[in-house]
């Protein structure tokens, strides 16, 4: 009986001094801290450095915009091929897809009204080539003022090297067109009718 009693307590010892070995001791000075934790706060310590010394590479898809001559605007950055970014920061990958919203705002020219437009024109006074029996002297040249328009034909004011006047144009291109009017020449005050061609810039 002792005999069982003493292999007992021997035993209780040996199994409460296995448990003991097996705990984990209390830290000293400090809390503990799991070893998988540790490796998390590093690494969260290499990524912030990292964000703070390494700038954010972006890369963006390029944006062409093409306006042709009658007016029409085309860009890219719409179906099939949406406009994309991509940024690269550290362990960090972002990509993101958009669309390009293009709104072109047109000022249409009014179809009537009154209007500032010099135009350099070159005509010819016949009645003034008759009296002076010489071809040459109908020749004028000077600047028409078109102060109203109605569309493609316009009302203009002549003023030329050698007579004065009123008449119609009529715009064939948006720079080029053709006048007809009335004049009167500076020599002897003689009445014309003057026709000829205008130039504009505008």
């Amino acid at each position: 009986m002792k005999m069982k009693l003493l292999v007992t307590l021997v035993s209780l010892l040996l199994l409460s001094g296995l448990a003991w070995a097996q705990e984990p001791k209390p830290c000293e000075g400090g809390i503990c801290v799991p070893p998988e934790h540790i490796e998390a706060f590093v690494g969260l310590l290499e990524r912030s450095k990292c964000m703070q010394e390494t700038p954010p590479k972006v890369t963006l898809d390029p944006i062409t915009i093409i306006a042709d001559e009658e007016g029409r605007i085309y860009t890219t950055g719409d179906k099939p091929h949406p406009y994309r970014i991509h940024i690269d920061w550290c362990d960090y990958e972002i990509t993101g897809e958009g669309k390009i919203k293009l709104l072109v705002a047109k000022m249409e020219p009014p179809v009537w009204g009154f209007r500032f437009r010099p135009k350099f024109t070159a005509g010819y006074l016949p009645v003034l080539a008759l009296k002076k029996k010489d071809a040459y002297s109908g020749i004028d040249a000077g600047i028409l003022w078109d102060v109203f328009h109605y569309q493609w034909l316009n009302f203009n004011i002549s003023t030329g090297l050698r007579s004065s006047g009123v008449g119609l144009g009529a715009d064939l291109t948006r720079n080029f067109g053709v006048y007809a009017g009335y004049a009167i020449a500076y020599d002897g005050w003689v009445s014309n009718p003057h026709a000829g061609l205008y130039f504009s810039f505008w």
